[in-house]
């Protein structure tokens, strides 16, 4: 866990009436974007870059199979990286926030995936890049900087910006098999981290 101002072992009660609040990531830490996107990549590569190998893709090949992968319909069906009903039960007395890097015009696909796994939230929010560099930025304008609540997110840089701008944060880093961090960094599973603080 990055950081907790020796608030470790805090749980939801402890604020009383108010519900703790759990901005999280989706995609790498609730859908499993990572898996979809690389059977859409290899087959796409299969289908549009047949002389190529992913690793002489260029940047712009990658943006072509980014955008091309959120239009089609793989994207609206990514699976749950853990039991949605135990995700369910266990942040039943919390306020549950989502966060994706996911552009606004695909609301509605998000909303349907959600919905269609069973996930209960409180809010969606897009993280928009042209108007906030980091999801940090999004908390913001929901947070204040003394609040306690928890941040979960498969990328290092969103985790240290929520870590600088909130003393109090409960910051962790998701396990993600596709994501490589270094060896003494600590990632965590999210029902792990919600079990501990529900406890």
């Amino acid at each position: 866990m990055y950081s907790c101002a020796g608030l470790i072992g805090i749980t939801p009660s402890t604020f009383g009436d108010e519900k703790m609040r759990l901005f999280l990531d989706i995609d790498g830490v609730i859908l499993d974007l990572d898996k979809e996107f690389e059977n859409f990549t290899n087959a796409f590569l299969k289908k549009e870059f047949r002389r190529k190998r992913i690793g002489s893709l260029t940047i712009s090949d990658w943006q072509k199979i980014w955008i091309n992968f959120l239009d089609d319909n793989s994207s609206g069906h990514l699976t749950p990286k853990f039991d949605v009903q135990k995700f369910n039960t266990l942040t039943r007395k919390s306020e549950v926030i989502l966060l994706t890097a996911f552009p606004e015009s695909c609301r509605a696909k998000r909303v349907k995936n959600l919905s269609n796994i069973g996930l209960i939230y409180d809010e969606l929010h897009f993280h928009n890049k042209t108007v906030d560099q980091y999801k940090a930025d999004i908390i913001s304008r929901i947070a204040t900087k003394e609040e306690c609540f928890i941040f979960m997110d498969d990328l290092k840089c969103e985790c240290d910006q929520v870590k600088d701008q909130f003393t109090n944060a409960l910051v962790y880093l998701s396990k993600n098999d596709y994501v490589d961090h270094d060896e003494d960094v600590s990632v965590y599973e999210l029902i792990d981290v919600l079990e501990e603080h529900s406890a």
